[in-house]
């Protein structure tokens, strides 16, 4: 029997195309930031809370309401309500993700979270210039998983995952 060699993970620090520094798994050409698995697959992003369910309808009614004050401040106003409405989506789109794991019993442990990471380390390889796109399944104990992910493709052929879906796949 062959023993297959086990590849090393590593943690690395990488600064994707915002120029933010971003920590990330890293193997064999292939980098996954710690966040997306550790945070935003699990439903740890900002919360869409009361607070600002109030004050995106407050700057809507005023948009509508109130135009000439709304116009003195458009910039400010525009800004912040699209700053708003990305959180509202981040938030429900990262808790519809963390509830599609834990019904297929990938819980938010250690051992989870590194599955979860050694199988984007290896979906990431398959993702080619004209492919950037890549569908998996990841089978946990009650169900599965389909991760569709997009990556991109450096110049020296390195693939760093840009965005991630996860999509409830069937029950066992």
């Amino acid at each position: 029997a062959q023993i297959a060699s086990r590849r090393i993970i590593e943690k690395v620090y990488i600064a994707p195309s915002n120029g933010a520094e971003v920590i990330a798994k890293y193997n064999d050409g292939v980098a996954v930031p710690v966040g997306k698995v550790e945070n935003f697959l699990r439903g740890d992003v900002i919360p869409f809370d009361e607070k600002l369910s109030k004050e995106l309808s407050d700057l809507k009614s005023m948009r509508q309401i109130n135009n000439k004050l709304y116009k003195q401040n458009f910039l400010l106003y525009e800004e912040r309500i699209t700053t708003i409405e990305k959180i509202e989506y981040n938030f429900r789109r990262s808790n519809e993700m963390s509830n599609s794991l834990n019904l297929a019993g990938i819980k938010n442990t250690s051992y989870y979270n590194e599955k979860i990471f050694e199988h984007l380390l290896e979906a990431g390889r398959t993702a080619t210039v004209e492919q950037r796109m890549v569908e998996s399944v990841l089978e946990g104990p009650n169900g599965a998983v389909k991760f569709r992910t997009t990556w991109i493709i450096l110049p020296d052929g390195e693939r760093y995952l840009s965005t991630i879906n996860v999509i409830p796949k069937f029950d066992k």
